[in-house]
């Protein structure tokens, strides 16, 4: 959860914010100013937004059913776990962040796999 998807807006994030010279410190606030000055389109930096809220959220759940559970918080969320509205979230806010980043590879001239 945290390693394939938080991080990564984290960082796509961060590399348009840089682009945006912002100096924004958290993730949400890199791309509302990355999309302010127009370095990223303000859908795409919405969308991560909302991806972003959604991974901490389910992240978040995760922990604490650990925690009540008395067991330690990890990040290994098991989709198969989560009901069917959470699951296709999930592939959702996957689909947006695959495609951010191919946009970002686009951008720098590099090829994305």
């Amino acid at each position: 959860m945290k390693r394939g998807g938080i991080t990564i807006v984290t960082n796509l994030a961060r590399v348009w914010a840089a682009a945006a010279r912002s100096t924004a410190k958290d993730t949400l606030g890199r791309l509302e100013t990355a999309a302010a000055g127009q370095v990223v389109d303000p859908s795409i930096a919405w969308e991560l937004a909302d991806a972003f809220r959604f991974l901490w959220d389910v992240r978040m759940r995760h922990h604490a059913e650990q925690i009540h559970a008395g067991l330690p918080p990890d990040d290994a969320v098991e989709p198969a776990a989560l009901g069917p509205v959470a699951r296709s979230g999930l592939k959702e806010s996957f689909r947006v962040i695959r495609s951010a980043q191919r946009l970002l590879a686009r951008e720098l001239g590099v090829e994305a796999t």
